[in-house]
């Protein structure tokens, strides 16, 4: 305790002249210490510790996503084997899944850096009753989005530009993982609660175990074992919608038991307009830039089918394996949320910066070499998919165009994390907004089509996209707004 030091600079054990009475969350921040009991934020008031606070927040998603990347590359592994039509439709269905959900599940980004601020305060209080109201709020979203997702399933493949074969045989595995929609969504809010407290190893062996059982029941419906008939895509969709569903209850049941750092009582899931309209605040700016990010994912993929089959089941195996640093800097993205958001609850903009800075350089070097390792064996992690020669040689050109940008990636990632983390949602969207119409849609459309280079030419965009929203970030950041935003 020695070693701490108040918000004043005063040392916490100076007995000859003690400090001025310190602040409600010093306070908080003391007696839970002492007592060993409560929320408190995690790292010290003098900052000594955030390096060892990044690590332990950002490890465990990192080990939770390589598991996961490595469950999802054999998953992708036993699909190629149906085919290119079934492996080009398990990537759009994918991407189409994705955004969708990304999109609607925009309320986890507003309960996250609500709890994370009510937790460096060490108001437990406050810390439960978001969650509870971001629960049910997921549950609600949940219901529309399956009866959208099931009806239009095989529309949202054909307004990305797939052929009629791609369409039939994505569909129904876009119809069943869309059966399961409540469940995703209070998955990945519950998980978020978590990891803003602080706590990123429950969901960690959760998600693991999670994709255990899927992988096991991809193998049993996909091919058809213990009596089960070969279902091809299908199965896989069911085995996906089985096993997000067995998350989202043991997820909720952690978050809701008794040895859970939160108190959530049944009164507490009562609407609560002036938290609900906080909530939404936060949650809308997320909500328009994810739908702009959509827009400019639907966008490229349409030019990459315009490039052919081939091309997009190449893409397919490229974005598998660059899963690697995408999941490895969603920890960083974790830590950066958590880390700001309880910084300025507790502590103020100064700690909150200096753990912004703290997170983005460990993000920047640890996704650097992933790129470089990338760059330097493309061939091999390509094989790995036993690709046909056609397939693999473009997908090797795609990695290597895709590794070069994320460096600007990693920078990203943690300054849109940390302004979020912040309740900033306002500047992230705006300069998506701008990167995805100008950068995403127009810069690669020009590469690929005015300046003649073809497919290469949507990842050369791609990599400019990349830099220029990590400048408009990193000046956001330096604007200080984000340090004067009250979510009480």
């Amino acid at each position: 305790m020695a070693k701490y030091t108040t918000h004043t600079g005063l040392r916490l054990s100076d007995a000859v002249r003690p400090p001025a009475a310190p602040t409600d969350a010093e306070s908080s921040y003391l007696e839970s210490l002492s007592s060993g009991k409560g929320m408190t934020p995690l790292f010290a008031p003098d900052g000594s510790d955030l390096p060892r606070a990044v690590w332990r927040l950002v490890w465990p998603v990192i080990n939770e996503n390589l598991l996961i990347t490595l469950l999802f590359l054999v998953d992708t592994w036993m699909v190629t084997s149906l085919g290119s039509v079934s492996l080009a439709a398990s990537g759009l269905a994918s991407i189409v899944m994705y955004r969708l959900f990304m999109m609607t599940g925009c309320i986890d980004r507003g309960v996250a850096a609500m709890v994370a601020r009510f937790i460096g305060e060490c108001n437990i209080e406050r810390a439960s009753r978001t969650a509870a109201q971001g629960l049910l709020t997921a549950i609600i979203i949940g219901l529309p989005l399956t009866v959208v997702g099931m009806l239009f399933s095989a529309s949202f493949l054909r307004w990305m530009g797939a052929d009629a074969e791609v369409v039939a045989v994505g569909s129904v595995f876009l119809q069943a993982v869309f059966a399961s929609s409540s469940a995703r969504l209070l998955h990945v809010v519950a998980g978020g609660i978590l990891r803003a407290s602080g706590d990123t190893k429950t969901p960690m062996w959760i998600m693991i175990g999670a994709n255990i059982v899927n992988l096991f029941l991809n193998w049993v419906l996909i091919f058809g074992h213990f009596g089960f008939p070969a279902m091809g895509l299908f199965g896989s969709g069911i085995a996906t919608s089985i096993a997000v569903t067995g998350a989202a209850v043991i997820t909720t049941l952690v978050l809701w038991g008794k040895n859970s750092p939160f108190r959530i009582k049944m009164s507490y899931f009562k609407p609560e307009p002036h938290r609900l309209k906080v909530l939404l605040r936060l949650s809308l700016p997320v909500l328009f830039d994810e739908m702009m990010v959509s827009a400019g994912f639907l966008a490229f993929y349409m030019m990459i089918t315009d490039f052919g089959t081939n091309a997009l089941a190449a893409h397919t195996i490229a974005v598998r394996i660059e899963g690697l640093s995408y999941n490895v800097g969603a920890g960083f993205i974790i830590a950066a949320a958590t880390l700001v958001g309880q910084g300025l609850g507790a502590y103020g903009p100064r700690l909150a910066s200096q753990a912004m800075r703290a997170v983005m350089v460990r993000s920047f070097l640890t996704l650097s070499a992933i790129s470089l390792v990338l760059i330097m064996f493309p061939v091999w992690f390509v094989s790995v998919f036993d690709p046909t020669p056609d397939i693999g040689s473009v997908a090797v050109v795609i990695l290597i165009l895709s590794a070069i940008a994320e460096p600007f990636m990693a920078i990203s990632y943690v300054l849109a994390g940390g302004l979020r983390g912040a309740g900033d949602t306002f500047s992230p969207m705006v300069i998506s907004i701008f990167t995805n119409i100008f950068m995403r849609i127009g810069a690669t459309w020009f590469c690929a089509y005015v300046l003649g280079m073809g497919l290469w030419g949507l990842y050369v965009g791609v990599a400019i996209e990349w830099f220029v929203r990590s400048v408009l970030l990193y000046v956001a950041y330096k604007k200080g707004h984000w340090q004067n935003i009250d979510l009480s």
